[in-house]
């Protein structure tokens, strides 16, 4: 018994092996259950496989299962892979290199700069996948912009930096607050899918005191450089309530940091207090001036008035539109003809200009 315990204090380093895998080891104590057919070490403990190494206060290794299994303080780390994770207990497998971490647990890669937590965390070191399941949080802390992503079920593929998450998933960085209900995120592109019931939440570019929301079956978010743009598919529904206006259609692109839209396939817009109408074959908002752009089939429909023409110009902080392009506009049964068409939103009133031909005087246009 003696001897046993001064070749236990004596030999720091030990080497346990079945067939080929070969594991060293060392810690303040070590000990034999040779019933058992295990290795217990305690104290400082250190185990090594290959290339991934394991520390713990305690570290059982069991020549049996081929599993190595370590509690409190636990750190594990893969050089090669440039992976590291912790937690409060984990399961190394020898015969896959597969690791098990529970109780908090929380794996890091260190060459894409991104960490992912969840209730329960594996590890397969080939293919090089963390599968992540219940309350999966990945964390992205490269540059400035921190991107938080959290769903029910995750995988991450390290080597290709695709992330997959299902059920309940958001995104939330400094431009967005963003839902769906599966979420696959291309790390290395900045590129993020969603699908299922998707909604996003972004400060408006003018006057931040407004928030923007998007809603559609499907978006694709890119975020190189310095702009960022939303591609949306299917039942596509943007709110901006600085302009009090509704736009929906079955397919958008959007960059938020220049509030541009372009939006086709069933385009419609809606004043929110005002019963306006405006549909077209595309639209197209700029910023910078606040005008948006009806190209195409115009119709203009208000509580009195319908209208139709080829261009429609809408000037969003006047509350005024502007229809051209043979327009021409039907009041109560009558239609009439001009170049131009003015629409006032905010009085519900209509002005004719120039070759105006019809049955009733332009005055009669006025509500």
């Amino acid at each position: 018994m003696k001897l046993n315990l001064f070749i236990c204090l004596i030999l720091q380093i030990c080497m346990y092996a079945q067939s080929s895998d070969r594991v060293s080891y060392s810690a303040d104590t070590i000990s034999f259950d040779k019933p058992a057919n295990l290795v217990i070490l305690k104290g400082n403990a250190r185990a090594k496989h290959k290339n991934s190494v394991l520390t713990a206060s305690r570290i059982i290794l069991d020549n049996n299962t081929r599993v190595i299994t370590a509690h409190t303080k636990v750190w594990y780390t893969n050089s090669v892979q440039a992976v590291s994770g912790r937690g409060g207990r984990l399961e190394y497998h020898l015969q896959n290199e597969t690791v098990f971490f529970y109780d908090s647990p929380v794996i890091t890669s260190q060459s894409n700069s991104a960490s992912v937590s969840a209730d329960l965390i594996r590890y397969e070191r080939i293919p090089d996948i963390v599968y992540a399941c219940t309350n999966v949080c990945f964390t992205e802390f490269s540059g400035s912009n921190h991107t938080t992503i959290t769903g029910s079920n995750a995988h991450y593929t390290v080597h290709t930096a695709v992330l997959i998450l299902k059920e309940t998933c958001a995104v939330h960085n400094a431009d967005m607050n963003a839902y769906g209900d599966e979420i696959t995120y291309f790390q290395k592109h900045k590129l993020t899918h969603f699908s299922g019931n998707v909604s996003a939440y972004m400060p408006d570019a003018e006057n931040t005191e407004f928030t923007n929301s998007l809603f559609a079956d499907t978006v694709h978010y890119s975020a190189r450089g310095d702009e960022s743009v939303y591609e949306c598919f299917k039942n596509v529904k943007m709110v901006q309530p600085r302009d009090d206006i509704i736009i929906t259609g079955q397919y958008a692109r959007h960059k938020p940091s220049l509030n541009y839209i372009f939006v086709e396939k069933e385009p419609v817009l809606k004043s929110g207090t005002e019963n306006f109408t405006l549909m077209a074959d595309t639209f197209e908002r700029f910023e910078s001036e606040n005008i948006l752009y009806a190209k195409g089939n115009v119709v203009i429909s208000s509580e009195k008035h319908t209208a139709f023409g080829a261009l429609a110009v809408n000037y969003l902080t006047d509350k005024q539109c502007v229809l051209t392009g043979n327009p021409r506009i039907t009041i109560e049964g009558q239609t009439f003809y001009a170049q131009k068409i003015n629409f006032f939103i905010d009085n519900k009133s209509a002005i004719m200009e120039n070759q105006i031909s019809g049955s009733i005087a332009e005055s009669m246009l006025s509500p």
